[in-house]
């Protein structure tokens, strides 16, 4: 019977709805999204430059290395998360990502929500109301290589997004933060 049941969600995995919800490949530098309406608040300057902690965009990787540990895994809120940063050309911090862990599909509305509320409830308790607020992402808006975002804030330049990724049948949560002007100076000169 068990693995019956596991090949029916093997099956249900890899028989998607074919919705197309807004979506972006985490691993593509050169990202395509569609632009959101949503309205850019005004935020103090200071909070609108800081990537995360004490880092803030525009950083050298040398400066903001020696802040925050990059590539490992660090608890925040109850939960476990990898820090990867991202460096333009001048070697400037413009953009973090945060991912949980990888879990299977069997944990997806277990394990995966509570890491994804956890991020959610600490975003949200920082800047309020997201400005584009959707409900968690269900399993089979999900496609391989692509995040599913949630939740978006647009605070002056910064932009933060929450949702979950899907990288070969694993799925994680994704939390970008990025400024704006930055990324699409990146992603121009990146063509």
């Amino acid at each position: 019977m068990k693995n019956l049941s596991f090949l029916l969600l093997l099956f249900v995995l890899y028989c998607k709805n074919g919705k197309n919800p807004d979506k972006v490949s985490p691993a593509n530098d050169t990202l395509q999204q569609k632009q959101s309406q949503a309205p850019v608040r005004v935020v103090d300057t200071l909070e609108e430059k800081r990537a995360f902690d004490k880092v803030y965009f525009g950083m050298k990787r040398a400066e903001a290395e020696k802040l925050i540990s990059f590539a490992t895994y660090s608890k925040l809120g109850n939960e476990e998360y990898v820090f990867l940063p991202n460096y333009n050309q001048g070697d400037s911090l413009y953009f973090i990502e945060i991912n949980g862990r990888k879990k299977t599909a069997l944990y997806y509305e277990t394990d995966l929500l509570r890491e994804w509320s956890n991020l959610d409830s600490i975003i949200t308790a920082a800047y309020g109301k997201a400005d584009i607020d959707k409900a968690y992402p269900h399993f089979t808006e999900m496609h391989n290589g692509f995040v599913n975002f949630a939740k978006e804030w647009y605070l002056g330049d910064k932009v933060v997004k929450i949702g979950v990724a899907e990288d070969e049948a694993e799925f994680y949560t994704a939390c970008w933060i990025y400024s704006d002007a930055m990324k699409k100076d990146t992603d121009r000169r990146n063509r």
